[in-house]
Parts: C-alpha cells; sequence; structure tokens
C-alpha cells in the first residue's frame, strides 16, 4: 500500500494533499466539509453511547431537581457540558418543575415544596440556606458516603426557599458559602460542584 521507505504517516500526509489539491480539487473541500461533520456526530453518538452504557452497568443515578428553567442560552450549554462530563460517573437526570410566580410567597413557597418533594427519590440532599458549609471536600465525601444508594437527589428550591416538610424529608443539607447566587448560575454551579467531587473521589487532576 506505502511506496518502499514511504512510513504511514507519510503516506497520509500525501492523500490529504491530493484531497485537497489533485484533481482541480473540485468536490474535495466538501469532502473535507463532510468529514467534520462525520467528526461531530461521532461525538453526539459517543454521548449517547456513555449514557446507555450508564444503564447496563448500574451507575449511580443522580438528579437534579430545580424549580423554574434556563432561559439563556449560555446557561442551557453550561449545564450541557457538565451533564456530558457527568456521564461518565453517573446516570444524570435534570428535572424542572414550574415556578409559581402568581402565587403569594407563601402559597409559592409551598405549592413549589410540594412538586419538588414528588420528584425526590433515594437519599435528598438540599441546596438550603440553613444547610452546613459543604466544600468540594465535603460534597465528594457525601457522594462517597451514599454511593451504593441507587438513587441521589439534589434540590434546589425557588427565589423564596423551600417548606419545612420539605427540608424534614431531606438526608442532608448543604450550602457553598453564605453568598447569595442568581437562581440560573446556581444550577450550573451546582452541577460543576457534583463533577468536582466525583473528580475528587476519582483521583483525577481536574480539582487543584
Amino acid at each position: 500500500m506505502f511506496a518502499k521507505g514511504q512510513t504511514e504517516s507519510a503516506f497520509l500526509a500525501q492523500l490529504d494533499r491530493a484531497l485537497v489539491y489533485g484533481t482541480k480539487g473540485q468536490g474535495f473541500e466538501s469532502l473535507r466539509t463532510h468529514q467534520n461533520k462525520m467528526t461531530e456526530l461521532t461525538s453526539v453518538i459517543l454521548f449517547c453511547l456513555s449514557t446507555v452504557w450508564c444503564y447496563i452497568c448500574g451507575m449511580q443515578k443522580i438528579k437534579l431537581v430545580a424549580v423554574g428553567s434556563l432561559k439563556e442560552k449560555y446557561w442551557k450549554d453550561a449545564a450541557s457540558e457538565y451533564k456530558k462530563r457527568l456521564s461518565r460517573f453517573c446516570n444524570l437526570e435534570i428535572i424542572e418543575v414550574a415556578e409559581k410566580s402568581n402565587l403569594a410567597i407563601d402559597a409559592k413557597i409551598e405549592e413549589e415544596s410540594k412538586l419538588l418533594a414528588e420528584k425526590c427519590k433515594g437519599k435528598v440532599l438540599l441546596f438550603d440556606r440553613s444547610g452546613a458549609d459543604t466544600s468540594s471536600e465535603n460534597l465528594a465525601a457525601l457522594l462517597k458516603k451514599y454511593q451504593t444508594e441507587p438513587v441521589l437527589t439534589f434540590v434546589i428550591g425557588g427565589s423564596n426557599g423551600v417548606d419545612q416538610k420539605l427540608k424534614q424529608i431531606s438526608n442532608e443539607k448543604i450550602k457553598f458559602g453564605a453568598a447569595t447566587f442568581p437562581h440560573q448560575l446556581f444550577r450550573v454551579i451546582a452541577l460543576e460542584q457534583i463533577y468536582r467531587a466525583f473528580s475528587i473521589n476519582a483521583d483525577m487532576p481536574y480539582h487543584k
């Protein structure tokens, strides 16, 4: 296949030049574009296969239940990126419940908390201002503590918080310091910290 004394890399380089410049170059640039599209498609297929692999291998299911939806594209893209990264560690499901902004505050809290509670399965970790300060290492320890649980649910309440009933059914109440974050940003922060915690437990260089 190769000319005498020709290495594989040299042959591939020659073939690439032929594809771009040979035969007056007609149709070959479109072939390169097609190859790029196939590469993107392959990435999507691999991500889908990794999700299926979670089910086959019985990986832990992590549910992130939150009030409201992500509206801006950049938040959605960030959340999707961490969901893709987390697929190597768990089967992540993000569930959104409706925000009851038309109700009075007390009724809003009660109704949103009820919707959140209905989606909780397994051990429940609630993000709450009354919770314990939780570092990345603390969160990694919690994941290790519950690693044999088939389902682990993280809960992000609405902008006005959650009711006592939801707090009572939670196994852990945690917070990332005393700072206040925009609601949509916090979902991305939560996903990043969950990924970081898994990375710490896997002894990956992501956490420095």
